[in-house]
């Protein structure tokens, strides 16, 4: 399979398997006409899969294929958008943007004004599927990331083979700690219990600064931006504001 199955799939679709695969995206949707190849594709790369079902505003439904490390952030997003109709409203772009890895703040900044200018080079804003927001603090330390698995898969393609079935599926909570704690803050938004703390939070979409997310106690003790959960991944101290 590997000497051959590259050339019959589109490069942004195994490009973002491999985001997916290595666990900087918790979930992918692929939206564009399917083939059996593609599913036999990402069960190559231990991935879940799940298909939704939704309807589009002229009454006619499309489906969606969706793809994960693991079963939970597939089991939010059926939850939320099983048999909905595909809308553009904030809440809906907020709920997606967490469950797909996006940087907070880029999601409310795009979710509130659309596109803004940034100061992201224009080839580091194409191999990203979220619109970075203006002075984004945590774009930064996932992007080397994004480059280094970019050009895993550029490589793949010429050689039509599948070297990322080598690297350890998910990269650990280690690695992108020593990225920056912010980086696995943005990364942990899909958890089902941090997602819903979020999404009920009722200043979550009225912060001032954007760049700041406002947990409750129940997930941030020490009110310091990391979930409890998160400090002890990194070693430290959940009733110690760091």
């Amino acid at each position: 399979m590997n000497k051959y199955i590259l050339h019959d799939l589109q490069f942004d679709f195994v490009y973002l398997a491999y985001l997916t695969r290595l666990g900087l995206k918790p979930l992918s949707r692929w939206e564009l006409p399917l083939k059996s190849k593609e599913v036999e594709f990402l069960e190559k790369l231990n991935l879940h899969t799940a298909f939704a079902t939704r309807r589009l505003l002229n009454g006619s439904t499309t489906t969606e294929l969706l793809f994960a490390g693991s079963d939970a952030p597939l089991d939010i997003y059926l939850q939320h958008f099983e048999n909905t109709t595909i809308d553009k409203s904030a809440k809906s772009q907020q709920i997606e943007g967490y469950l797909f890895g996006y940087p907070y703040c880029c999601v409310e900044a795009y979710a509130r004004n659309g596109y803004q200018k940034n100061s992201v080079e224009r080839e580091d804003q194409k191999i990203l599927f979220h619109w970075v927001c203006p002075d984004c603090l945590i774009t930064p330390l996932l992007l080397p990331e994004y480059q280094r698995i970019y050009q895993i898969c550029k490589q793949d393609f010429r050689n039509n083979d599948i070297s990322i079935l080598e690297k350890p599926n998910n990269v650990p909570w280690q690695h992108y700690a020593k990225v920056g704690v912010t980086a696995v803050a943005a990364l942990t938004l899909f958890t089902a219990g941090a997602a819903s703390h979020i999404l009920a939070a009722p200043n979550a979409s009225t912060v001032d600064d954007l760049h700041q997310i406002q947990l409750p106690t129940d997930v941030d003790a020490d009110q310091d931006l990391l979930m409890n959960d998160e400090e002890k991944y990194i070693n430290y101290d959940a009733s110690n504001a760091d």
